[in-house]
């Protein structure tokens, strides 16, 4: 928690000196897109920084307690991993479907992009379904260890997500930690993370051609997350009472 507080702070310094543009929904205006003096890019590069050295901490803590197997650095399980990270990235497909502008990158901001997806992913589910997963597993046991990561992942995005976006995160979170519990392997996860970073980027720009389309994306996302959820811990609790 310590690790995930320090990261917070960075990032409300790092927002703060390097303001980008900003889209803003003005009643009666429609949508607005107020620029800032610097380009996104910058400021993901700077950021890029930061989540190393927090991916670099809870890993060296996840190590320490418990070691890197155990905190699910492996690449355990690719069916399901490669299932899963598939279905997140669906996830931010139903959403982005319908947007009316997708972004347009040149080269050199699709490699600024790549790069750091890749990092946010690894130094969030290291962090989030790596160390915290497993402490509150090691204080609460399952359930906690599920439904607290996931609450916690989605409070981590204040300041970086609106708070309309963050029942989506916490599904993710959830849909990501049950993997994690059934042994998905954290390389898996990260990927499907990445990916799904890099898309929901790319395709975020513009309001939904479809206005009742969020929703219907959202109570999908509900439906599959918390059916699967309901599915694998009922699995989990009948193949613990048959092998006892």
């Amino acid at each position: 928690m310590l690790v995930a507080v320090a990261y917070l702070a960075t990032r409300f310094f790092v927002y703060r000196m390097f303001p980008t543009g900003s889209v803003e929904t003005i009643p009666g205006v429609g949508v607005l897109y107020q620029p800032g003096p610097y380009e996104w890019w910058v400021r993901d590069t700077i950021m890029d920084v930061p989540r190393l050295l927090t991916f670099a901490l809870a890993l060296w803590t996840g190590r320490y307690f418990w070691g890197l197997e155990q905190i699910g650095w492996h690449a355990n399980r690719p069916v399901l991993g490669l299932i899963g990270g598939s279905v997140i990235v669906a996830f931010v497909l139903s959403d982005v479907a319908f947007r009316t502008r997708p972004f347009d990158l040149p080269l050199y901001q699709l490699l600024v992009l790549s790069a750091s997806s890749v990092i946010v992913a690894a130094c969030e589910e290291t962090l989030f379904r790596g160390v915290i997963f497993n402490g509150l597993n090691d204080w609460r046991g399952a359930t906690v260890a599920l439904w607290g990561s996931a609450a916690l992942f989605a409070i981590y995005h204040v300041q970086a997500q609106p708070l309309d976006a963050w029942p989506k995160i916490f599904l993710t979170g959830l849909f990501a930690a049950v993997l994690r519990w059934q042994g998905v392997g954290l390389a898996w996860l990260v990927g499907g993370h990445a990916a799904a970073d890099a898309l929901a980027y790319l395709g975020s720009e513009g309001p939904s051609r479809f206005v009742w389309w969020p929703t219907l994306a959202l109570a999908l996302q509900i439906a599959v997350i918390i059916g699967y959820y309901l599915w694998a811990t009922r699995a989990k609790r009948l193949a613990r009472s048959a092998s006892s």
